[in-house]
């Protein structure tokens, strides 16, 4: 089968024509999941959490994956392999051999998609190329692309329609504008967008382009909202190529702690809320939250659920010591807050709540 458009795999996954294996990749990372769920959904029919799915990352190796894809599931009739960043590249020529025998025994029963959201495949690596002729001949590979600014401003203010949140074309070209190029970045700043509007008002939620100019603005502090994103994900590429970025543009190390402190102080605010049952409006009146921040205390409740309160305190720690040694200390500054984001990665990757 030829490698087909993002959008005609839309097409296919709604009208049920599912296939053997799927390779997905592309800098468009969101609609890629969002594709890889739409899949997930379909295969097992609606029980993604159930004992018909495995799902595997780029840690895995290959013989768990065939091993997967050809055990047969005890509990649901269709089965689901997902792999996620796999590195082909790195894989020994009889990793790929077993790999390529792997992808031409799935079957419908065991679905195999690998995709690609954090990291993207080396494409003219040969390895990647003949694992890439196998997926073709036996399944589907999809190339998820940004689209074109028309499209995009669509997609921005369905997302806000879907939210009862009103934005006009200038305000969704604005936000186009600035992140047209990481569709996934563009999604995460609409709903930052959608959360402030709502916070102003619920009633008459909307969003214009001088709220755009005001919220995303090339700030330290929105800098270091993406990057508090990238250490909750254990995004290592991520971290680091937004701390260079800071560095370039001479933040201080204390102004880097401190953004990250506020930061962490409201996702563990969230945390110890929601194990004790308080909702968020009561959390932001009970911190005194100025009415134009009360979003960032819902903002904080959806990204805190998937962590412990234990792995926030502990990057409290990390962050408190850094901030210490970086009033006090003669160690390169450079040196100290990359060795802080190290440590905090490490934290977050260990088994999440």
């Amino acid at each position: 089968m030829p490698i087909i458009s993002d959008v005609q795999l839309g097409k296919d996954i709604r009208s049920s024509k599912i296939e053997n294996c799927y390779f997905l990749y592309g800098r468009e990372r969101y609609n890629v999941e969002k594709a890889v769920q739409a899949l997930i959904h379909k295969v097992t029919k609606g029980e993604e959490d159930g004992f018909g799915i495995d799902r595997f990352d780029d840690k895995v190796t290959v013989s768990d994956i065939n091993n997967a894809v050809c055990a047969v599931s005890l509990f649901s009739g269709d089965k689901c392999v997902v792999v996620r960043d796999f590195g082909i590249s790195q894989c020994t020529d009889e990793e790929i051999a077993l790999l390529l025998e792997t992808v031409k025994a799935s079957a419908l029963e065991s679905v195999l998609i690998f995709y690609y959201a954090e990291t993207q495949p080396e494409l003219k690596n040969a390895k990647v190329k003949k694992v890439l002729d196998g997926f073709e001949k036996h399944g589907v590979i999809a190339c998820f692309e940004p689209k074109d600014a028309v499209s995009q401003r669509r997609q921005v203010q369905e997302i806000c329609k879907k939210q009862k949140v009103s934005i006009d074309a200038a305000g969704a070209d604005a936000l186009v504008a600035r992140f047209a190029e990481d569709g996934f970045h563009l999604r995460n700043e609409t709903e930052k967008m959608i959360a402030f509007a709502l916070g102003r008002s619920e009633e008459n939620a909307v969003i214009t382009a001088a709220d755009v100019d005001m919220m995303c603005a090339n700030t330290v502090e929105n800098t270091v909202f993406d990057l508090t994103n990238a250490i909750l994900g254990g995004n290592h590429r991520k971290v680091f190529g937004l701390l260079e970025r800071l560095f370039e543009q001479q933040v201080e190390g204390l102004s880097i702690t401190g953004a990250l402190t506020l930061s962490f102080t409201d996702l563990y605010r969230a945390r110890l809320a929601l194990d004790s049952g308080i909702s968020a409006k009561q959390t932001a009146t009970d911190f005194s939250y100025p009415a134009k921040r009360e979003f960032v205390v819902a903002r904080s409740f959806a990204r805190a659920e998937r962590y412990s309160a234990r792995q926030l305190r502990q990057c409290f720690s990390v962050l408190a010591e850094t901030t210490s040694f970086l009033m006090g200390s003669k160690t390169d500054e450079r040196l100290l807050i990359e060795r802080m984001m190290a440590r905090m990665l490490m934290i977050m990757a260990e088994t999440k709540r």
